[in-house]
């Protein structure tokens, strides 16, 4: 019973309808702010994360806007974080990144003053989380811990 128990639980945290993600990236219009690296993705959420997924579309088109699609069947609950990394020795040069989460803007990434420009460098992961993410991660204080 206890077991059947168990097994609900974490059937219902990691296996439900599968998310679709989409990211796009506005690239730099200068002709070395492209790259033709791999680049590759991690989700979070307030229960969990997915697992690094890479991001497939041409980031060598400077000065447009480029956006791959991921789809996971992992249930990480509610948005809060993205996991760009780099997977190569060709740094390059955003203005902008927006996550949208089945269709659904769920964040929006742009340099803060007085930068013009997001550097994702040689072989770099950088994390951003939405302001939501930043409230919720005051609550650890609190004596609540989530995985993120």
């Amino acid at each position: 019973m206890k077991i059947s128990i168990l097994l609900t639980i974490v059937f219902a945290f990691h296996v439900v309808e599968s998310a679709e993600y989409k990211i796009t990236v506005s690239i730099v219009d200068c002709k070395y702010c492209g790259t033709e690296a791999k680049q590759y993705v991690t989700i979070k959420g307030l229960y969990g994360q997915t697992e690094e997924h890479l991001c497939d579309a041409d980031f060598n088109l400077f000065g447009h806007d480029v956006t791959c699609t991921i789809k996971d069947n992992l249930n990480i609950g509610p948005y809060r974080c993205l996991t760009w990394r780099n997977g190569g020795k060709d740094g390059w040069d955003i203005t902008q990144l927006i996550v949208r989460v089945d269709n659904s803007v769920k964040h929006t990434v742009v340099p803060q003053a007085p930068y013009s420009k997001l550097e994702i460098t040689d072989d770099q992961a950088l994390t951003f989380c939405n302001e939501d993410a930043k409230t919720w991660r005051n609550d650890l204080r609190c004596g609540k811990e989530f995985p993120l």
